[in-house]
């Protein structure tokens, strides 16, 4: 999508890319009902946004028009929360034990930051 609310002089920058959020599935060890006292915890609304970009149309701010999309300079971040609807702060496969207190081990949420250059011949 071209962001042409921008002045005629900034406008080589476009954006892309989704977000998605997903209800909740049941437990995280369906069909088994939840209870925290047996470790099965109802799970979590899911955020997951595949990568929003924002492209810069190096081409067509260096040589004109007639190149657009020839050099394209992006950056893209991806964010999933709560992966396949695990609770992030509660379920077993998502934490750990520390002092007998549960820690989240930050493996039920990821997050990313990447940069590319595209060349069209």
């Amino acid at each position: 999508m071209d962001l042409g609310f921008l002045p005629p002089n900034m406008q080589y920058f476009s954006i892309s890319g989704r977000a998605g959020w997903y209800g909740k599935k049941g437990t995280d060890t369906e069909p088994l009902p939840a209870s925290v006292a047996n470790g099965v915890y109802p799970t979590k609304v899911e955020f997951n946004s595949e990568p929003i970009r924002l492209t810069l149309d190096a081409s067509k701010a260096v040589w004109g028009e007639k190149y657009s999309h020839f050099v394209d300079v992006w950056v893209a971040y991806r964010y999933w929360q709560n992966k396949f609807g695990l609770d992030h702060n509660n379920a077993v496969a998502c934490t750990t034990l520390a002092g007998g207190a549960k820690v989240s081990t930050g493996s039920c949420t990821e997050s990313s930051l990447y940069s590319g250059v595209t060349v069209k011949f």
